[in-house]
């Protein structure tokens, strides 16, 4: 457990976000819009044809970076 306790799981349904994005003036409502893009319809979600290269081969000297320790900046 890294913050040492556990986080309050929230689920919110597709419809809620579609209504939170729609009645937040814009441009309030972009990160609500780009959540829906990514969590919901799955826009980061592809497959990579033959000719794509995944970014590590690109650039194998460079060291990504894991969500867990995104998370550490916010602890």
């Amino acid at each position: 457990m890294k913050i040492g306790h556990t986080l309050e799981k929230t689920v919110v349904s597709q419809e809620e976000v579609v209504k939170i994005t729609q009645e937040t003036p814009f441009p309030r409502n972009i990160p609500h819009a780009v959540r829906y893009s990514v969590w919901v319809k799955g826009s980061q979600n592809f497959e990579l044809d033959s000719n794509d290269v995944e970014a590590t081969e690109l650039y194998p000297d460079v060291r990504y970076k894991t969500m867990s320790e995104y998370l550490d900046h916010f602890i």
